[in-house]
């Protein structure tokens, strides 16, 4: 159960940093002509 748990938190970790660097890399985008 512990692991279970773990590995939940991880992926909700690691879910909030990808949407964290989409909203920064979306609201970078007009600044850092990255296209």
């Amino acid at each position: 159960m512990f692991q279970t748990v773990q590995a939940r938190q991880f992926l909700v970790s690691c879910f909030g940093a990808l949407v964290f660097a989409g909203l920064a890399i979306t609201s970078a985008a007009p600044v850092f002509p990255i296209a």
